[in-house]
């Protein structure tokens, strides 16, 4: 299944949730050729692209106070580079940031989301996932769960 096609999946599972209602709106091509123009030096996987165009705007309570989203996703870069420090802002495609603490990005040629956590022990970079689809639909499926569990 294509990018935009799982993408497209997901959104409409969030509609048909409470999760999602009909807060969602997508970027446009101008918005998201600012976001990849300011970030880095090679292109996001597809999916990410895929699901800015869907959602990249609002996607219901999905990420709910995490900067992922446009224009608050615009910010990231500039708050993360004191967490990716010596150029190796430039090393990687940073899409987004929660609280300015948990930093979330990819490296070139892979799909993998990783996160770079800063705390009181220093840094501590992760795999949270094996892609940007992986990612977006453990989240949804996570919310969903939580929904359905307070509305019994």
């Amino acid at each position: 299944m294509n990018p935009d096609d799982q993408m497209a999946r997901v959104r409409d599972k969030l509609i048909s949730t409470s999760v999602g209602s009909d807060s969602i709106e997508g970027c446009t091509e101008e918005e998201l050729a600012d976001i990849i123009a300011m970030n880095s030096t090679f292109s996001p996987p597809g999916a990410y692209v895929a699901f800015m165009r869907c959602m990249g705007k609002k996607a219901g309570r999905l990420l709910r106070g995490t900067d992922v989203f446009y224009p608050g996703c615009l910010d990231a870069f500039e708050v993360g580079v004191e967490v990716f420090p010596g150029g190796q802002i430039r090393e990687i495609f940073l899409f987004g940031h929660h609280q300015g603490y948990q930093f979330y990005y990819f490296k070139p040629n892979d799909q993998h989301v990783y996160l770079r956590t800063e705390d009181d022990d220093g840094l501590t970079d992760s795999i949270l996932a094996s892609s940007f689809c992986e990612f977006i639909s453990k989240r949804v499926d996570r919310m969903v769960n939580r929904s359905q569990s307070s509305s019994n």
